[in-house]
């Protein structure tokens, strides 16, 4: 006689557990945005060149087109409304290559001046969008949105964040990538 493959009706419920979990592990990494969200990566430009303290508009160090490289792997799988950058070459260099990627146009805006490109987000519930800023702008973002900064602050050289911003009606809960 055939032994049955689960001799108990624990083990069947534990098997079906574990499928359980397993997918809502894979689509809680997923990029999905669900319905009633909209999710903001906010992401710092890549290193910049520090040769000359005079440059205003330096541009990205090997370093940092690797990283600019880096971040369309890391965007991977997140279906993108769009992407905006500062006029800064740096800024523009770090998002370009994930916007050709996708065939997508950057988006610019003046890197204080984000409130009114911030309430615009909010308002297109079910979509993610990307944002190329500086050390001193990404954390007021946070600010601006309802976030919990998770840092205190940005250092000079610190280039290798992504904060995800999910944002619902009533909440906005901020994710550090660290990338």
């Amino acid at each position: 006689m055939k032994k049955p493959i689960f001799s108990r009706p624990s083990s069947f419920l534990f098997l079906l557990v574990g499928i359980f979990c397993i997918g809502t592990i894979i689509l809680s990494c997923s990029g999905k945005v669900k319905k009633d969200e909209v999710v903001i990566y906010l992401v710092r430009h890549a290193e910049k060149d520090l040769t000359d303290p005079t440059n205003v508009n330096p541009p990205l160090t090997v370093i940092g087109e690797a990283r600019a490289e880096k971040l369309v792997k890391e965007m991977k799988g997140v279906k993108l409304e769009a992407v905006y950058s500062t006029e800064y070459d740096r800024n523009i260099k770090t998002v370009e290559p994930l916007c050709n990627d996708r065939g997508m146009d950057i988006q610019n805006y003046t890197a204080f001046e984000f409130s009114e490109m911030l309430d615009f987000m909010k308002t297109n519930k079910g979509k993610a969008f990307l944002v190329c800023g500086h050390g001193d702008n990404l954390l007021p973002m946070i600010d601006y949105l309802g976030g919990a900064r998770p840092i205190e602050s940005l250092g000079y050289t610190e280039n290798n964040k992504i904060f995800k911003v999910k944002i619902t009606d009533d909440t906005s809960i901020v994710e550090m990538i660290v990338f």
